[in-house]
């Protein structure tokens, strides 16, 4: 009944924000009727099946001014548009704003604001982390779940390197994880479907399998499962394989980037499949000996900052949908 109640308090906090945004701070000069009729209808279908690419481009659409650089690029255009044409002076509201924007660059582009934003999304991962290895001690391992990301490299057959983005570390931590274990569990990675050029076949499946015998997983272990880019989906997809292969009773191993480890977590959990996470690839962690550079604005600072947004945005987008709860253990 609370998660109830907290979901549906959530909603209406989101709608009377859409309302303001819509009608209170966007000048009413930028848009018609037209306008916030598109907008409505953007936001209905971002929560009908994100699984659509087009469906999921609209939702990067409508959370781009939640954003550093969205946020940033908007406030900018609204501060512009008070500066007359006639004195070239800019009123109060655009000043603020322009500084406002400024200000948001500034700070998201911080090294040491970056890794210790990454760090707090990290440590609840790990603490989560920590509890679930406690419970699921002794228990044998049915799976190995490697959560991969959306490959950007264009397939061309001519290329003989083995393309596979940031998914690297994670198989290398499966294939680890696999040699440690006793039972030799199957190797589950989930993949969104790489860019495909007409008259050659996809070999994203076959770069994964490759990489993944390289570090000594047998062929028969592994398993490449094509979902969509978002993580209830390949949970789905994985509670399926798991029942398929009969051992939906046991845990998996979780294998995530950090940053979004901790609603990989509690979506799995949400889907009935017990878990032992394993995040890969933590970012550092901010301590005593700062140096000058950690407090000199640079574009990978910027990427981090990033996706510390865009995973609460995600956390919230997973609540509404009944996607994510709270777990106590």
């Amino acid at each position: 009944m609370f998660l109830l109640l907290t979901r549906v308090l959530l909603w209406l906090l989101f709608a009377a924000f859409i309302y303001y945004v819509l009608v209170q701070l966007i000048p009413k000069k930028f848009y018609t009727w037209f306008g916030v009729v598109a907008a409505v209808i953007m936001l209905v279908l971002a929560f009908i099946n994100i699984n659509d690419r087009i469906v999921a481009g609209i939702g990067n659409v409508i959370s781009f001014p939640f954003k550093p650089v969205g946020m940033s690029i908007l406030l900018l255009i609204f501060g512009l548009t008070g500066i007359k044409p006639k004195t070239k002076l800019i009123n109060i509201s655009g000043y603020v704003q322009i500084w406002a924007a400024l200000l948001i660059l500034l700070v998201s582009s911080i090294p040491f604001v970056a890794d210790a934003l990454a760090q707090q999304v990290q440590q609840e991962a790990v603490h989560t982390e920590q509890q679930l290895q406690a419970v699921a001690k002794g228990e044998s391992v049915g799976a190995i779940v490697v959560l991969g990301g959306e490959n950007t490299e264009v397939n061309l057959p001519f290329i003989r390197q083995i393309q596979l983005s940031d998914i690297n570390d994670r198989l290398l931590r499966a294939a680890e994880l696999y040699q440690r274990l006793p039972n030799h569990p199957l190797v589950i990675v989930t993949a969104v479907l790489a860019l495909e050029v007409p008259g050659y076949p996809n070999t994203h499946s076959n770069d994964i399998r490759t990489l993944l015998k390289i570090f000594r997983v047998p062929e028969d272990k592994i398993i490449v499962e094509y979902t969509t880019i978002n993580v209830h989906s390949s949970a789905e997809q994985v509670k399926k394989v798991l029942q398929e292969k009969n051992v939906s009773k046991q845990p998996i191993i979780l294998i995530s980037y950090p940053i979004i480890s901790h609603r990989a977590i509690l979506t799995f959990l949400n889907s009935d499949i017990k878990i032992i996470p394993a995040p890969s690839g933590l970012t550092k962690t901010p301590d005593l000996s700062l140096q000058l550079e950690d407090f000199i604005p640079n574009a990978a600072a910027l990427t981090v900052t990033t996706r510390v947004a865009e995973e609460y945005i995600a956390s919230i987008y997973y609540f509404l949908r009944g996607w994510l709860s709270p777990v106590i253990l």
